[in-house]
């Protein structure tokens, strides 16, 4: 029987695939770790990783997807093979819908890499500083950005991330 977690990831897929995303590596991950930060009910844990949040457990979903033939991949970019027997109930499935569509327009439908990159990494600065210290300032989210990234990213670039993130209530 298929989890809860593979079900909301089978929705989100087609969900994007809807919206004529591409649904390569880095879309995926960064847009399931938003809908993970909406609160819906997914297990995979996310962390720092080179391009930012990353969850090996939900890279491992997507293997496993794969090689059930329910995905294929071609490159970095999957497809949408057979995922019958995934589906969610209407409620989780609008709120899956309902997060993306709020993704979407945080990032102005731009999904590309960086967009990607700099979107993920603002939230899951913001949301760690929060959880350790509580209140955060701009700086510090800046700040953190920084010691991951380096100079990837202006800090107005990091700035704007950060300010779309708060306009949407998704922080």
């Amino acid at each position: 029987m298929a989890s809860m977690s593979q079900k909301i990831l089978a929705r989100a897929l087609v969900k994007l695939n809807e919206m004529e995303w591409p649904l390569s590596k880095i879309v995926i991950q960064k847009v399931l770790y938003f809908i993970k930060t909406q609160g819906l009910p997914v297990d995979w844990r996310f962390e720092p990783f080179t391009y930012g949040p990353f969850s090996f457990s939900l890279s491992s979903e997507l293997t496993s997807m794969t090689y059930a033939e329910r995905l294929e991949i071609e490159g970095n970019i999957y497809s949408i093979n057979d995922i019958a027997g995934l589906e969610l109930d209407q409620k989780t499935s609008d709120a899956v819908d309902r997060a993306i569509d709020g993704f979407a327009r945080i990032v102005d439908g731009d999904h590309s890499f960086k967009t990607m990159e700099l979107f993920g990494t603002v939230l899951y600065c913001k949301r760690a500083l929060e959880s350790s210290l509580g209140e955060v300032r701009s700086e510090d989210v800046i700040a953190d950005f920084r010691e991951w990234k380096e100079d990837r990213y202006t800090d107005q670039e990091i700035q704007g991330a950060l300010e779309r993130l708060q306009k949407s209530d998704s922080l």
